[in-house]
């Protein structure tokens, strides 16, 4: 089988469970053990790159990072703590101070692991969000990438826990926990409807705000996303 045919299906597949994976392979690639192997070599080493690369936010360590761990500046932001450490990038909180004044998230490749493979996936991310805007998904805000150091994108700092700490640290009823989820569930058809697919959504990835008052998700962490 030509290599041509080994990545049509593998692009084909790649976004699906493993049970619609097996269905088509076993259907398409029945007869043909050497091709079926080269797929599923390329799909271990796309899900493993999917589990390493982006940790979700908070997957901070326990408790302050010392001075070495923080730069004291990335681009135009002044770094002020980690929010979180992943696989291969940081998230940090970070103020801008002009043109205008705000606390961003910024996330940052970590020193050392500015592959092609990982800058490639990190794009995307940044890419994929920026053709969001939804109040119920965190909104990028700049990027940039100096020569002499890290790639880097801002957003909306959701100053707030997972969804289902929120809930229980607040003891909501089963319909005010049905009420958050239909946000949540409003955020990730917006992004559907964009050709955007998560693939990591998960309680560590929707973060709960504060805005006037009210409770607002944020979906977080497209690290993994596929864009369609």
């Amino acid at each position: 089988m030509s290599s041509e045919r080994i990545k049509e299906i593998f692009s084909r597949v790649e976004s699906l469970s493993l049970r619609e994976r097996k269905a088509i392979l076993d259907a398409e690639l029945a007869g043909d053990p050497d091709a079926r192997s080269r797929v599923e070599a390329l799909l271990s080493a796309s899900d493993d790159l999917a589990d390493d690369a982006f940790a979700p936010f908070v997957d901070a360590p326990a408790g302050p990072p010392s001075n070495t761990d923080v730069p004291e500046q990335i681009g135009p932001y002044r770094i002020e703590s980690l929010l979180g450490r992943g696989g291969m990038a940081c998230v940090y909180r970070a103020t801008q101070e002009r043109p205008i004044r705000r606390e961003v998230a910024l996330k940052v490749v970590r020193p050392g692991f500015d592959t092609q493979a990982v800058l490639s996936r990190f794009d995307s991310e940044r890419q994929a969000l920026a053709r969001l805007e939804h109040r119920n998904i965190a909104t990028v805000l700049d990027a940039g990438a100096d020569p002499y150091g890290p790639s880097w994108f801002s957003m909306s700092l959701v100053d707030g826990p997972p969804i289902t700490e929120y809930c229980h640290e607040n003891s909501l009823s089963f319909r005010d926990r049905l009420l958050l989820f239909v946000q949540v569930c409003r955020g990730v058809q917006h992004a559907h409807l964009r050709g955007i697919l998560h693939r990591d959504l998960k309680p560590q990835n929707i973060l709960v705000g504060l805005e006037d008052g009210k409770a607002v998700p944020k979906i977080i962490d497209f690290g993994v996303t596929k864009a369609l």
